[in-house]
């Protein structure tokens, strides 16, 4: 008897690379971990796990602004995270 595995084509896979979002030069990346905090000035602050284990982009100049690609996400506040609500929003 032959195993499901043998007989059923292998689907195409996309690796990691073509997925990967890219970030202007103005970007400062951190990785999104297991519990979707970041590390920010010292401290781990919750941004999302829905984004873990990519990586959010802060935007350089003023270090607050939370990007995902083109996507803004948020402020970074102190010790928290405030969420853009308007969905789908670049700002």
């Amino acid at each position: 008897m032959q195993t499901p595995g043998s007989v059923s084509p292998k689907s195409p896979r996309l690796s990691r690379d073509a997925d990967e979002i890219r970030y202007d030069e103005p970007h400062i990346l951190r990785p999104v971990r297991r519990n979707g905090t970041i590390r920010w000035s010292s401290k781990e602050v919750f941004v999302t796990d829905v984004l873990r284990p990519e990586r959010v982009g802060l935007l350089a100049a003023s270090a607050d602004e939370v990007y995902f690609g083109g996507l803004y996400l948020g402020m970074l506040g102190g010790e928290t995270f405030n969420p853009n609500l308007g969905v789908g929003s670049d700002k």
